[in-house]
């Protein structure tokens, strides 16, 4: 290897590490969900916690390692969601590709939780080792409170917020 070569793979790395954490900054400014209310992603972990200043609570809904201790396999529609490509890790409880939290609006917020990437996500810098499948992507609704009011469940955009409307029926009664 030249050192011309190091200084290249070097740059791409430390270019890669830059972007991450740029990217991680500007998620944190974008988490913020509502007065009081928002949701942090830890920077080095698959960490997720839902903060609510006026409740004082600190609510984790995916710990360090990406397991999903908020909720459980009752907060899936199971039956739905098996018949999707893979989605295995519904059953397992695990995100190791993506949970996100949308804004909160009247009291809900959309959470998206990946559970299983595009195909191109496992291809090398070349474009070989990728798999021929899509992303596996599933949706809910959840409270301030980190409570589900909508099992994760394969959701169109029509879906989404016709069950928008749901979610805030319900937390109105709550």
């Amino acid at each position: 290897m030249k050192i011309s070569d190091f200084h290249v793979k070097s740059l791409k790395v430390l270019k890669k590490g830059m972007v991450m954490i740029m990217f991680n900054r500007f998620r944190k400014i974008m988490s913020d969900k509502s007065p009081g209310v928002y949701v942090k992603h830890d920077d080095n972990t698959k960490k997720v916690t839902l903060i609510n200043e006026a409740t004082k609570e600190k609510i984790v809904l995916v710990d360090d390692q990406g397991h999903l201790v908020r909720f459980t396999k009752a907060d899936i529609d199971l039956e739905q969601v098996n018949r999707m490509e893979n989605s295995f890790n519904a059953a397992k409880l695990i995100a190791p590709y993506g949970f996100y939290v949308d804004p909160f609006k009247n009291g809900v917020a959309l959470v998206s939780w990946t559970l299983y990437p595009d195909g191109r996500y496992f291809e090398d810098e070349d474009g070989f080792g990728g798999e021929n499948c899509n992303e596996t992507t599933v949706y809910g609704y959840i409270d301030i409170h980190g409570i589900m009011m909508i099992p994760f469940q394969n959701m169109s955009k029509e879906d989404i917020e016709v069950l928008r409307g749901k979610a805030e029926q319900m937390v109105q009664f709550i």
